[in-house]
């Protein structure tokens, strides 16, 4: 299922409203947070429940960025927001059940992301569930937020933390994407048989890099280079599904991976 939140800025006398680069981080700091406020258990489901294998762990929700109507980029500041109101998709592998739960979460939820650039206080005004596409074996999609593909720098399980981060020309990322995609969708379907053979993707973009602080080890900044790109998706239509709600490709709970429907020409 997918939300759009609608926000409201509550702007603060004599300061700037302003919006900090790596804002990202903290929009998922927050998901977590309004879920542990509300309900603890499903929080820590959201943590313990998702896809585990060896080297691998996948949450099912991503999140776009903020959508800010009217903005103007402050160079070593942020974005300063020149609006009132501010919005993001929140896109869940959630089942039916959980739809009224996880609205009820975010109705009126608070929202301040601050450093020491700036800050920004928001407040959740609605809470829109958006319709589902109708999803078949050949579309056409593009980024929201940029997809993450890595692999170990040096290919052997013992690489920690040298993690290689693949550009669509990689000629393995079609292979490491399809991979991911396969085992979040067996976490929902363990039954399902699918193997790379069942999917085919054409980049139809020229990819855009985007790099991404995702958090602070010993101060210092653990960076993500993802990409943002249009592209065909040829696969069953539950595959893709899947990866419509969950997010394609990894760190989808850092808000990598996530995508819309091309509308047709």
């Amino acid at each position: 299922m997918r939300f759009k939140l609608r926000f409201e800025i509550e702007h603060q006398r004599n300061t700037l409203t302003i919006v900090p680069f790596d804002y990202q981080r903290k929009l998922s700091a927050w998901i977590y947070e309004t879920l542990a406020r509300a309900d603890k258990d499903y929080a820590e489901w959201l943590h313990n429940h998702g896809y585990r294998s060896a080297h691998q762990f996948y949450k099912y929700f991503t999140f776009s960025p903020l959508f800010i109507p009217r903005k103007k980029v402050l160079p070593e500041q942020g974005l300063h927001v020149q609006c009132n109101r501010v919005s993001l998709i929140l896109s869940f592998a959630a089942s039916e059940i959980e739809y009224n739960f996880i609205a009820g979460l975010f109705q009126d939820a608070r929202l301040e992301i601050t450093n020491q650039k700036g800050s920004v206080h928001l407040k959740v005004m609605q809470v829109e569930r958006l319709p589902e596409p109708v999803f078949t074996e050949e579309m056409d999609m593009r980024t929201l937020s940029p997809v993450f593909v890595s692999r170990p720098r040096d290919n052997t399980p013992n690489a920690m933390g040298t993690a290689e981060h693949l550009s669509p020309e990689h000629p393995d990322y079609l292979r490491i994407f399809a991979d991911n995609l396969i085992k979040k969708h067996r976490y929902w379907n363990p039954d399902a048989e699918m193997s790379f053979n069942d999917i085919g993707m054409t980049i139809t973009s020229k990819p855009r890099s985007k790099v991404i602080i995702t958090k602070f080890v010993n101060g210092k900044p653990v960076k993500n280079r993802a990409f943002h790109y249009a592209f065909r998706l040829k696969a069953p239509a539950e595959l893709i599904r899947t990866g419509y709600y969950a997010g394609f490709g990894g760190q989808n709970a850092q808000g990598f991976g996530c995508v819309e429907v091309k509308a047709e020409s």
